[in-house]
């Protein structure tokens, strides 16, 4: 009877311990589903957040991703309240991104993460997210001495099995967080010009779409700038298409600096550029036209040593809906505005006249 009491409390055991790593199996591979279907990083960040209070409860944890230049460390998002620490630091102060995999640490070992220097704690783990080839940052896991949780589990180990299911947490969490970085990376070359930075022709053409439905619906103006680089086939001729390069790239900063954040520019093709701007009326639209057109006597334009310009534009103003109420034919409008102010004499603007 003991022998069979022995047994039944090791099989339920083992009940409780595999019903266990099926609600974990479950929940991660919801959270996988889920980190491969969203679309911003914040949204990954929200969802990591989430997945690691269900399986990890009584830890406070954080994720951390390396920046762009690849010598910072920030805090993406935490969870189970304010983790103490460091929120921006060098890739070096993470023994796991040294070590270049999992690194766990007790208040006895003298050997705390430079990011945790100051900070009481009795037991933590960092967990390096590698994804393509690279490190994106690192899972941080950790029981706090003031954490709001059982006192007995303080002291605890954190168990074979559970570093285990941390791991293939962080691994699968670190490949999602790399296809959205490469999708969101193709998705921006596939929007920007590569030479000069701005939207190319085929963002241009959705974003007049998606903002001339926007102000039919709010019953706003909204204003279209084309503009052209004055001679600058002859500029191409005389200077070298590497000096063409150079000028329509600061043609590009500068008109950048002339107009809003919520403005949108780019560059159309070849010397022509295109501003489109929400809840823009005529006379402002025509002003920052005129601003932009004047400035360009104040752009300094250098290349090997040599100054180069003088630098003018031509410029075809429209609004919706005075001018056009299409996408088709707010452009043209804008369109032979442009080539209105070419035949006056070019450095100058023009309004679209009638609608199209």
């Amino acid at each position: 009877e003991d022998k069979f009491k022995e047994t039944s409390k090791k099989l339920q055991v083992w009940v409780e311990d595999l019903e266990q790593r099926n609600s974990e199996f479950t929940v991660l591979s919801d959270t996988v589903d889920l980190l491969h279907t969203c679309v911003a990083a914040d949204e990954a960040y929200g969802a990591i957040a989430k997945s690691c209070q269900i399986l990890f409860p009584g830890m406070q944890g954080a994720l951390y991703l390396i920046d762009e230049t690849k010598n910072l460390v920030e805090m993406a998002t935490e969870w189970n309240g304010p983790v103490l620490g460091e929120t921006v630091f060098q890739a070096d102060d993470c023994w796991a991104l040294r070590r270049g995999r999992l690194y766990e640490a007790d208040a006895t070992s003298g050997h705390s993460c430079g990011h945790l220097s100051g900070v009481a704690f009795d037991r933590y783990l960092c967990v390096p997210m590698m994804g393509q080839g690279a490190a994106l940052g690192f899972l941080h896991l950790r029981h706090m001495r003031d954490a709001m949780i059982n006192a007995a589990s303080i002291s605890e180990t954190i168990s074979e099995s559970k570093k285990r299911l941390i791991l293939t947490f962080t691994e699968q969490a670190a490949l999602a967080l790399a296809n959205l970085r490469l999708r969101q990376k193709l998705h921006i070359q596939s929007i920007h010009d590569p030479l000069t930075g701005l939207f190319n022709r085929r963002y241009m053409q959705e974003a007049l779409e998606r903002e001339l439905r926007r102000s039919a619906r709010g019953k706003k103006p909204l204003g279209l700038i084309m503009m052209d680089i004055d001679w600058f086939k002859k500029f191409n001729d005389e200077y070298g298409h590497d000096a063409g390069d150079q000028l329509l790239v600061e043609m590009a900063r500068h008109i950048e600096k002339q107009f809003r954040e919520y403005d949108i520019p780019c560059r159309y093709g070849g010397e022509e550029f295109m501003v489109l701007m929400p809840e823009t009326p005529l006379e402002i639209a025509q002003k920052r036209a005129e601003q932009l057109r004047k400035s360009m006597k104040n752009m300094q334009l250098q290349y090997k040593g040599e100054m180069l310009g003088p630098i003018s534009l031509s410029l075809g103003v429209a609004i919706y809906p005075f001018h056009g109420q299409t996408p088709e034919n707010l452009f043209r409008a804008a369109d032979a505005a442009l080539y209105q102010a070419k035949a006056a004499g070019r450095n100058c603007v023009s309004i679209a006249t009638g609608n199209v």
